[in-house]
């Protein structure tokens, strides 16, 4: 079975085929059959994941805020990483990539439609090793990929990234990186070699001779991709490996973390005419009390850019979405060596962690 966004977004929910027993019945009848559609009056809100919509409303009370559930509670005494990507982190990580395209949508459409930095796409970065691991996994995030996050950002002030480890069948760790600016795929090529170089995976020999004899990066665009996010999604929610990676899988700018999703409110007029572009053919949706999942919409982009026009708050979100994703680092080191992933590597504590031991008296210096 093909991959499929669905089985990220509502792995707790379970599916059924919407064409089966109710073939029969009209869009509207099925939404109200199902409850989704109540007989007084309701709103609703809907955001894309993919090329999937997925349309839900109000719940009614629930647990409380700050309760915590058996399985919760018995993942806080688990090691904090474990080499396994959890459903929580994909869907999360899933959720940065569209709210980043949704943006770049809009930057490109609205404030660059016509100019030439309009070229501000996903595109999707591999790096591999090119001679056998000699080191250990925090050694190569830490020397390796870490210093080409450094070049990278000091050659792209504006470039925003989001990496994931993954090994290949030598059991060798390579890495994913998403990136939003362009980048000559020769100074990529060029940067990584000469740090593998210095580490030894690459033989002493000149940049130029070191192109055809360790051919170790690829650039993808993901423009001419029917649905990027899908896509994408494939290389950063992948959990088979050859071994399992030590310590941290994931990381990404900090910015892409403070992008709003896009919630879109619906009238129950919209719900029916989306429902009704479904492509139901294929089985795949979803539809219960709260919640109805639109799948593989073949015209999501010109529904996408009807919403956006349509409705003043959404736009309001994306600017302020927009501005995040133009904030232009000063120091690439300071910016990287600030983040969380980076302390865990060094085994540094926060400035928060440090203020705590100071105050208690637990620093001690030799």
């Amino acid at each position: 079975m093909p991959f499929n966004l669905i089985l990220i977004a509502m792995n707790e929910r379970e599916f059924f085929e919407m064409a089966g027993n109710q073939m029969g019945l009209s869009v509207v009848t099925r939404l109200q059959s199902s409850g989704f559609i109540p007989p007084w009056n309701t709103t609703f809100s809907g955001y894309f994941r993919g090329n999937n919509f997925v349309m839900y409303r109000e719940r009614g009370k629930g647990k409380l805020k700050h309760e915590l559930t058996e399985a919760q509670r018995a993942a806080l005494s688990e090691p904090k990483f474990t080499g396994v990507m959890s459903k929580k982190t994909q869907n999360k990580l899933i959720d940065i990539l569209q709210n980043w395209q949704d943006t770049i949508d809009h930057y490109q459409y609205v404030r660059l439609n016509g100019s030439d930095e309009s070229n501000r796409d996903l595109r999707l970065l591999t790096l591999t090793l090119s001679a056998k691991q000699r080191h250990s996994d925090t050694f190569i995030k830490r020397n390796l990929l870490n210093t080409f996050l450094i070049c990278m950002v000091n050659k792209q002030p504006c470039i925003k990234y989001l990496w994931k480890a993954e090994t290949q069948k030598n059991g060798n760790i390579h890495f994913h990186i998403i990136i939003d600016r362009f980048l000559y795929k020769d100074w990529v090529l060029d940067q990584w070699n000469k740090i593998q170089r210095t580490t030894g995976y690459a033989p002493q020999k000149d940049i130029v001779e070191l192109r055809k004899l360790c051919p170790s990066t690829r650039i993808e665009s993901l423009r001419d991709k029917d649905s990027g996010i899908n896509y994408v999604a494939k290389y950063v929610c992948k959990n088979d490996g050859n071994r399992k990676i030590e310590g941290r899988l994931w990381s990404c700018s900090r910015e892409l973390t403070k992008l709003k999703r896009i919630d879109y409110p619906l009238s129950k007029m919209e719900v029916e005419d989306i429902v009704k572009m479904g492509n139901y053919a294929l089985k795949s949706g979803y539809i219960d009390e709260y919640c109805v999942i639109v799948p593989l919409l073949k015209d999501y982009k010109k529904l996408k850019s009807q919403l956006m026009l349509r409705h003043n708050c959404v736009q309001i979100t994306l600017e302020n979405n927009i501005d995040i994703l133009n904030l232009r680092s000063l120091c690439a080191e300071f910016e990287i060596e600030e983040s969380e992933y980076y302390r865990e590597l060094m085994g540094t504590p926060s400035g928060l962690q440090l203020s705590y031991l100071f105050e208690n008296d637990m620093l001690y210096f030799d």
